[in-house]
């Protein structure tokens, strides 16, 4: 008896878990409807262009375990009942236009009808659409000449009708009725296929699509024409049922699938989402409604903004109010070292080797009584690295004229050798020496890259001059020309801010410029007052940036800390904060 009562226990037990398993997964297989999310919230961005919503809402009281995302959903942008009213009326005048039979009273009475809705649409304005309202003006000034006229001469009826046909061409679509267009071609592509595709796979078999597509000209003529007959009309026909079917919906509203979020740990444990609605139009109001979908991809209800929402343009951009922090720093920083170095007050600049050993290289020219070479790179002057160039151009000339050596300037560019003339003048005549300016010996050789090296390389080696400069842009010349002058023996002192090409120099130049240190030329060699604020400056923004990068590090390796130790919440927030740098502050 025991044994029986625990065998029937057994058995009571396992029917009741297999009728709760069959339960559960038929409740799985269907899927029971998730309870929808609640209290949506929709406001206008503050301080952006007039594009943006930002949308809030509670999660949906089911278990976070079971739902799989949200569903954001957005109207579609509509146009005003008399705008659409407007646009159907012109393109009745604009088909009156084009048909030679209409009588002029009847023409003339729809013109009349319709110019006062012209000449409202010419002379409102719309920041978008301005091309619309520039036809809307041309216009109207034809149609009223063409009324002017009498309406007898032709070539004013010509006129009037394609200003308003192009008129009709420029009106700009709403998304609902870019919706409709689609409608209409996908119906129509869908009729002629299912007319067309019977009749040619009956006549040419499996090959009918190549026929039909690329040797049209191989099928009967009749059948040809038979089949484009009735290709137009069942256009027609699906045309006309894509509009009854637009007309069904009526001004219902139309639904766009904005996006699909998945809640993340910190959505979960604040019990809300938010998410902003970008690429508005900021001319329309919008309606939101966002629904909930569980793991059996089955839709809650949705629940829609209590209002709609329009976008509003702000003076400027808060996105970018961390830029514009930054931007004031530096500005700050620069206007300040400005004045400190107007004050008197010295403002230390590392030293670099290279600018400081201009000096030695035109002292040893002079002493060995042979000239200076200097290249300014081989690109025009719209480059900033042959303006830099020509900035230490002007330091070479100034001391070349003080110590009385020879500079030779052959360029790449016309330009180039211009602006090189008139620095290398300048220099000579602040340093007193204005007879001793020889325009000559600045001059063009060719716009060809090897062209240009070769000439160098033969230069170079007939006549040795001691010191060679290169700064500017360079390429693959850069080795040749070093290696030329290392074999001459003289002193070179190059400056490029081309990565590729600084080892080449590092390697057979005696100073080398990189980056910055070319670009600092200027300043280093002037030791003018706003140069040299600009200078420490720019240092401050370098500062700025680079403690932005070990705190972007800092925060980015915290964030992976947390995700390997499971610490959910804390690995919200800062994943937080790193979207935050990345398209807030790196965009």
């Amino acid at each position: 008896m025991k044994v029986a009562r625990v065998i029937g226990v057994f058995c009571v037990m396992g029917a009741a878990l297999a009728v709760f398993s069959t339960r559960t997964v038929h409740a799985q297989a269907t899927g029971d409807r998730p309870k929808p999310p609640w209290d949506l919230v929709a406001k206008d961005r503050p301080w952006d262009k007039g594009e943006k919503i930002d949308l809030r809402w509670k999660l949906s009281p089911d278990d976070p375990d079971t739902i799989a995302f949200y569903r954001v959903y957005r109207s579609l942008a509509t146009k005003p009942a008399e705008q659409v009213e407007f646009e159907d009326r012109l393109e009745v005048l604009v088909d009156l236009f084009e048909d030679l039979d209409v009588p002029p009273e009847q023409l003339r009475a729809a013109i009349e009808e319709l110019l006062p809705r012209l000449r409202a649409a010419a002379a409102s304005e719309h920041g978008r659409h301005c091309e619309y309202h520039h036809h809307a003006r041309r216009a109207v000034g034809a149609v009223e000449r063409y009324l002017a006229a009498g309406m007898e001469n032709w070539e004013l009826n010509r006129r009037a009708g394609k200003a308003l046909s192009t008129l009709e061409n420029a009106i700009p679509l709403s998304e609902v009725q870019r919706e409709n267009e689609e409608l209409e071609t996908s119906e129509e592509r869908k009729a002629k296929m299912h007319l067309t595709e019977p009749v040619l796979e009956e006549l040419f078999g499996r090959q009918w699509k190549e026929m039909w597509e690329e040797r049209a000209d191989e099928i009967p003529a009749d059948v040809r024409m038979w089949l484009y007959g009735r290709r137009i009309a069942a256009e027609a026909e699906a045309e006309a049922r894509a509009r009854a079917t637009a007309a069904a919906r009526g001004d219902a509203v139309r639904w766009k699938l904005v996006v699909e979020l998945e809640p993340k740990a910190l959505d979960v444990h604040t019990g809300e989402m938010t998410y902003t609605v970008e690429m508005l139009d900021r001319f329309q109001e919008y309606s939101f409604k966002v629904s909930a979908v569980n793991r059996a991809q089955v839709e809650s209800d949705a629940v829609t903004a209590a209002a709609r929402v329009q976008p509003v343009r702000q003076i400027y951009d808060g996105a970018r109010f961390a830029l514009m922090v930054i931007v004031f720093v530096i500005c700050g920083a620069v206007m300040f070292f400005i004045q400190m170095a107007r004050s008197g007050r010295p403002l230390k600049v590392r030293t670099i080797a290279g600018l400081s050993a201009v000096d030695e290289a035109v002292g040893r020219a002079t002493e060995m009584g042979r000239s200076i070479l200097f290249v300014a790179g081989i690109q025009d002057m719209n480059d900033i690295q042959t303006i830099a160039g020509i900035t230490v151009l002007s330091r070479v000339s100034k001391l070349a004229a003080e110590y009385d050596a020879r500079v030779e300037v052959p360029t790449a560019r016309s330009l180039v050798m211009t602006a090189a003339r008139e620095t290398v003048q300048a220099a000579y005549l602040e340093a007193g020496r204005p007879d001793a300016y020889r325009r000559d010996d600045i001059y063009y050789v060719t716009d060809e890259q090897f062209g240009f090296v070769a000439y160098l390389q033969g230069m170079m080696v007939r006549e040795k001059p001691a010191a060679c400069f290169y700064m500017g842009t360079f390429f693959a010349e850069s080795l040749i020309l070093a290696e030329t002058g290392n074999s001459i023996g003289a002193i070179q002192i190059a400056g490029t801010a081309m990565p590729a090409q600084l080892p080449f120099f590092v390697a057979a130049c005696d100073y080398t410029l990189i980056g910055e240190e070319f670009f600092a030329a200027s300043a280093y060699l002037s030791g003018e007052a706003h140069q040299l604020g600009s200078l420490k400056g720019q240092d401050v923004g370098k500062l700025i940036v680079g403690i932005m990068v070990v705190a972007g590090v800092i925060v980015a390796t915290a964030l992976s800390i947390a995700v390997l130790a499971d610490h959910t919440v804390g690995a919200a927030y800062l994943e937080a904060i790193v979207e935050y740098i990345r398209k807030v502050i790196l965009t």
